[in-house]
């Protein structure tokens, strides 16, 4: 199998609250963060879902919207709903918020997924566990953690026993740029400015 034969989301159901509206409508380089990461969603696969609570969306017909099963619990029911939701073993999931995630990061993960167990990228900040990939049968785990009010997708990471793959200490021309995300204004604001 291929990277392009899986399925790929775009985990974009936060409540934006420290960015103070929502990140989706916010503008990068003329873009909505929004359509950057479905851009890079379709670049790595074009089998592309939107998890999404917000309501009323215009996109390219060919993205499949999906809301959170489990209200109000974090990106962990965002993959919840996207592992629902697909239709292939593998599900890659990105989140809204890092302009500069590329397929090549995506690719570098796939080459890990070997064992039915999930894998997840890890950056110089530690572990970036929207930025992974996950097999179908990680469903019933997170359920459950979802059900006992575990929210944590580092916890449930352990419990899946799941790879954790370092891309900017293994791939040639990583870029230090890959894993920088967007949760505050002034995080906007200043790669706009060394944009």
């Amino acid at each position: 199998m291929h990277l392009s034969e899986i399925s790929v989301a775009v985990i974009a159901g936060g409540k934006s609250q420290r960015f103070g509206s929502s990140k989706l409508f916010a503008e990068f380089n003329g873009k909505r963060l929004l359509d950057i990461a479905l851009e890079i969603a379709i670049s790595i696969c074009p089998n592309v879902m939107l998890i999404t609570n917000e309501d009323a969306w215009e996109f390219d017909p060919n993205v499949q919207i999906f809301a959170d099963n489990f209200t109000d619990m974090g990106p962990l029911a965002g993959i919840q709903s996207a592992l629902q939701n697909s239709k292939t073993e593998w599900t890659a999931v990105l989140p809204v918020d890092m302009p500069f995630l590329t397929v090549d990061i995506y690719n570098y993960l796939w080459q890990f997924c070997t064992n039915e167990r999930p894998v997840a990228a890890e950056s110089a900040k530690g572990l970036e566990p929207l930025v992974s990939i996950w097999p179908k049968n990680a469903l019933d785990q997170i359920e459950l953690s979802l059900k006992q009010g575990e929210l944590g997708i580092f916890r449930c990471l352990k419990k899946l026993n799941a790879e954790i793959a370092n891309p900017c200490r293994d791939m040639q021309n990583y870029n230090e740029q890959s894993f920088v995300n967007i949760n505050k204004q002034i995080d906007l604001n200043k790669i706009q400015s060394q944009g």
